[in-house]
């Protein structure tokens, strides 16, 4: 914790000094110590001693906290993963609306496979990489974002489909 809140300065803390910290903390929680360094840290400009941290502590035992914690939001019930990627494509639809955007059939089908250049997952767009590891260069597609061979093996696929 010392060394956390750089109490020490930027040395590592000694074992005297761990020591005495220890003997005037005793009585006082890690957590409490914890809320009152990172007050202090913010607030004080200067050494911080024992001694502001356990009247940070007094203080804090004073006044408690009136407001309930901030508790993370639980995921909904019956939300699947179907559900999810509709709503997403809803959304991407309404936007591309919104912004008069052109969707194109092409990126849809081509998300569907893995790209052969950059490795991307299927439903995961192109990453900006130009060149791989044998040295071959291919730039994504302006119009999709897309590498130009993962629309090509989308093409193929589907055609290998159809057949």
């Amino acid at each position: 914790m010392l060394t956390h809140y750089r109490v020490t300065g930027h040395a590592p803390p000694t074992d005297t000094q761990v020591d005495a910290w220890l003997h005037e903390l005793r009585g006082h929680s890690a957590g409490e110590c914890h809320a009152a360094l990172t007050v202090l840290q913010a607030q004080h400009h200067g050494r911080i001693t024992p001694a502001d941290v356990i009247d940070r502590i007094r203080i804090a035992r004073a006044h408690p906290v009136t407001h309930l914690p901030v508790v993370p939001a639980q995921r909904r019930a019956g939300i699947t993963r179907e559900r999810a990627t509709a709503a997403r494509d809803r959304g991407i639809v309404a936007v591309y609306t919104a912004m008069g955007w052109p969707l194109t059939p092409d990126r849809d089908t081509a998300l569907q496979v893995r790209c052969p250049f950059c490795k991307a997952n299927p439903g995961h767009g192109c990453g900006p990489l130009t060149r791989d590891r044998l040295g071959r260069r291919e730039r994504r597609d302006r119009r999709t974002g897309l590498h130009p061979s993962r629309l090509d093996a989308a093409r193929t696929s589907t055609e290998g489909t159809a057949r």
